[in-house]
């Protein structure tokens, strides 16, 4: 294996087990094309992949005449709390498998539905595209912090403030996640606003007309 491509002549001989780690140059390359916007974590591509921890394995091997490449990997990677900002890793990890189908010099890669079996236009899989994917995959859509750069796990301030805010008592009362003061501001609140100020007017006509 070369900088994360394993050909395929390597692959029909035998079955290929590998584990990997962040120290790996290719892995590196695969963090560098997962890095996430830099609004999200503060750092360049280059510098994410720099203070990401990854390690796992793989299995690469032929079943004739599709190849499969399966394994797991667990990562730290770094990210800023979209709450309080502070700067800290989450955790990622995930299983893989993949079914790769190489192409004849005639035959044109076709689009499915299915995102585990690709169409292989090379004579070599390209492991840095394959653990880059996988990375993003198993990103959540709202991200938070598991731990602070001490190690320590990471207590967001201003969520424990929202908390305390929304508790009465020793009583927790749930709610859409808003203090009073927010919620008063809130699009909702002014059109309950409004409502009773129609409401109000209405009235005041209907007085008016019996009065007359």
């Amino acid at each position: 294996m070369n900088q994360g491509k394993l050909t395929l002549r390597e692959v029909g001989s035998q079955s290929i087990d590998r584990s990997f780690t962040e120290k790996d140059e290719w892995v590196l390359e695969a963090l560098k094309a997962a890095a996430p916007h830099e609004d999200l974590c503060g750092k360049t591509p280059e510098d994410w992949a720099a203070g990401s921890q990854l390690k796992g394995d793989l299995r690469a091997e032929r079943l004739d005449p599709e190849y499969s490449v399966s394994g797991h990997f667990e990562a730290k990677v770094p990210l800023l709390c979209p709450r309080c900002g502070v700067e800290g890793l989450a955790k990622r990890d995930g299983n893989f498998r993949l079914f790769l189908k190489p192409l004849g010099p005639r035959e044109e890669a076709e689009e499915g539905d299915d995102p585990d079996y690709i169409f292989l236009e090379t004579p070599y899989i390209d492991l840095v595209q394959i653990l880059s994917e996988q990375i993003v995959a198993v990103e959540p859509v709202v991200e938070y912090l598991d731990l602070e750069l001490s190690g320590a796990e990471h207590a967001c301030s201003v969520l424990e403030e929202e908390l305390q805010e929304e508790s009465l008592g020793d009583e927790f009362h749930l709610s859409s996640g808003q203090n009073e003061g927010k919620a008063g501001n809130s699009p909702f609140a002014a059109l309950g606003k409004l409502k009773d100020l129609l409401k109000d007017s209405s009235l005041e006509t209907k007085a008016s007309k019996k009065t007359k």
